[in-house]
Parts: structure tokens; C-alpha cells; sequence
């Protein structure tokens, strides 16, 4: 497949990884967010929440959203769940690719929405491919290996994404069920913060 010109929307620790792991495998990767995280991250060239993750020289960073989405073949959107509606609201004015790929975990509170299910709200085109784990972003960047699930009703965008993310460590499969892939990695952190609630309090494996 040849490389893609990629917009990542989130520089928190999974944006940042991701975008290495894509700016790694040849791809183009503009990385954005908000101007503070921004201009830490050109200083440092380093992101502090994952230790270790270095940004390439060659991985830019904006936190103009026109810069960030210009060419762009693929948007990837890893931000926190609450602020998707208002970003993606804010990009829809400019021209975008015909694959996004939500990267967010969570539901919307208001609307009990899920990430994909809030893009097509907002841009009302079905072009969201979801991408989810469980993972985590510093044994990613340290090519632990680790798979995760590209969902979509759109078996071809599914398998596009599947290619452009996949590597030797990295696996990528792909499952049509979007709900179940959402909400499995949205209640998996519900589940394992009651079940460290059952530990604390001394119960045994029966009730966790």
C-alpha cells in the first residue's frame, strides 16, 4: 500500500503514539492539539506521558486544525470523548478524507452517544472506521506486542485502515460489529476499576 498523508487530532499519549508508530512505518503524520500541548511538544520533541517516546524529526506538529487537515487521506481522531463533538463540529468546514478513524474510547455523556455514532451525528456521512483495543501506548512504542480491532460496516475502509496501522508487533483485525467493538473498549476500564474495588476490599475471585 503506498504511504498516506495522515491528520492525527489528539497529542496525548496514544496520539503521540500512534503517530510515531505511523511517521515510523513511512507515512506522513501531522500531528495537532491545542496550542499549550503544542509548543511543549516542539521543545521537548519528546512526549512526557509516555517515557521514552521520542518525535521524529520528520513528524510535524500544528495546532492549526487547516494545516493539520490539508492532504490529508486519513484523519484520526484520539481525543478525550468529551471534547470530540465540539472538535469535529469545528473541521467540518474544511475538506475531509473519506476515512476517520476514531480513535477516542468513551461515551458521551448528554447523549450516551459513541464516538462514532457522535462524528456521523455532526458530519451526517458514514466514513468512521473505529479503532480500539485494549492497549497500551508505552508497550506500543515499545513494540510489546499487542492487538487491536478496526471495526466498520464498510469492509473495504476496514481493511484499509487494518493496512495502514498493522505492523509485526502491532497487529490489526478487523470486526464488523462497531457497537460491540466500542463498548468494549469503553466498559473494559468500568470493569477493571470494580474489580480493583473488589480486591481492596478483600473479596475473592467468585465475586470479582
Amino acid at each position: 500500500m503506498p504511504n498516506k498523508k495522515i491528520a492525527i487530532l489528539g497529542a496525548g499519549s496514544w496520539g503521540c503514539t500512534l503517530g510515531v508508530h505511523l511517521s515510523k512505518k513511512g507515512h506522513e503524520v501531522r500531528l495537532w492539539d491545542l496550542a499549550p500541548q503544542v509548543e511543549l511538544l516542539k521543545e521537548k520533541r519528546e512526549c512526557l506521558k509516555v517515557p521514552g517516546l521520542t518525535i521524529p524529526p520528520d513528524l510535524e506538529i500544528t495546532s492549526c486544525r487547516e494545516e493539520a487537515l490539508r492532504e490529508a487521506q486519513i484523519v484520526v481522531v484520539v481525543l478525550p470523548s468529551q471534547v470530540v463533538r465540539e472538535t469535529i463540529r469545528k473541521i467540518k468546514e474544511f475538506p475531509l478524507p473519506p476515512i476517520i478513524v476514531s480513535a477516542s474510547k468513551g461515551i458521551e455523556k448528554v447523549t450516551l452517544m459513541t464516538m462514532s455514532e457522535v462524528i456521523f451525528d455532526v458530519l451526517e456521512e458514514k466514513r468512521t472506521v473505529v479503532l480500539s483495543g485494549p492497549s497500551h501506548a508505552e508497550e506500543v512504542y515499545r513494540h510489546v506486542p499487542t492487538t487491536i480491532v478496526a471495526s466498520s460496516p464498510d469492509e473495504k475502509k476496514m481493511k484499509e485502515v487494518q493496512e495502514v496501522f498493522m505492523t509485526e508487533t502491532l497487529r490489526v483485525y478487523t470486526n464488523p460489529d462497531v457497537l460491540g467493538v466500542e463498548l468494549g473498549g469503553a466498559l473494559k476500564n468500568i470493569i477493571a476499576i470494580a474489580a480493583g474495588i473488589s480486591d481492596g476490599l478483600g473479596f475473592g475471585d467468585n465475586t470479582k
